[in-house]
Formats: structure tokens, sequence, C-alpha cells
């Protein structure tokens, strides 16, 4: 029973942060010291890291977008301003990221949905406290063939969010 917390309002989970009102990040300030990846396996790592956070990240997949690309088979690994800019806006990102609240089966949600010629998005919404507040986000690049699927984009975002 060491590792059992009872009463507590606060724990730290996984690298979470679990209250009794929300979620949030705990090693969000660890990204900050992870310096610029110079190889594709610094790269993989990197985006590791931030991917497993990816869900307190608007747009997570439209902004690491640059660095997945160098990612892809027989790219030529070459560092551009908007790869460093990629990098910068995760890990701003990840210091101060939103508190996610936990959904509640008793009220009504909102979702919402968003989709470009190069990835999908979305955003489910609950009202706590007179106030929308973000339960979760979720974001995906879209692969070579669905790229082509473009007055089904908004269906690739319901479905692969």
């Amino acid at each position: 029973m060491k590792k059992c917390h009872w009463g507590r309002n606060q724990v730290a989970f996984l690298g979470h942060i679990v209250t009794t009102t929300g979620i949030y990040t705990e090693k969000g300030k660890a990204v900050l010291n992870v310096k610029r990846p110079v190889d594709i396996y610094g790269l993989r790592s990197f985006l590791g890291l931030t991917s497993y956070f990816r869900r307190y990240i608007p747009e997570y997949a439209s902004i690491s977008a640059p660095l997945e690309r160098l990612k892809m088979k027989d790219a030529p690994f070459v560092w551009t301003e908007d790869c460093e800019s990629a990098v910068r806006q995760l890990k701003r990102t990840l210091m101060k990221p939103p508190i996610l609240v936990y959904p509640d089966g008793q009220k009504g949600s909102q979702f919402y949905v968003d989709s470009s010629r190069y990835a999908v998005g979305a955003c489910l919404m609950q009202e706590v406290d007179g106030r929308d507040r973000v339960v979760a986000y979720a974001s995906k690049l879209l692969t070579g063939s669905q790229k082509n699927w473009i007055s089904e984009q908004d269906g690739i975002s319901e479905m692969e969010c």
C-alpha cells in the first residue's frame, strides 16, 4: 500500500497532475531544457516527448508538421526556420499548458472540428461554471492519400480525432 495515496486533492501520475477539478501536465517544464535535435534520432525523441502531451496542445499536428516532414523516408535532415519555430512553439505551449476538465456525462458537450490540406483537428469542450472549458484536443497529419479527399476533410476530422 506504499504507492496508494488516500484523501489527496492532487496527485502526480505518469507525468500529469490530477486534481479534483482537472488534469494538467507535470513535465512541461522539462521540455524547456531539451536541446534542438541535430539528427533524426534526436528529432524522434523530441517528437515522442511532445506527442505524449499532444492532448494539451491545440493544433499539435499543424505545429509539428515541419518536424514530421524531416522524418519522411529519404527526406534529407535539413533544419529550417520553420523547424526552429515549431520547436519554440511546442516548448512555449508546454510551459503553460491548459488545465483540461473532466468530462461530465450529465452535461452537453461541444465538439469543434477543422481541417486543412495537411491536417485535421478537434476540440471537445463543456461548460463549467459558466465558461466553456477544454476536455481534450486532438489532431493528426493527413497521409498522402487522405490529402486527396478534399470534399470529405471535415468528416475525416471527426473520424480521426
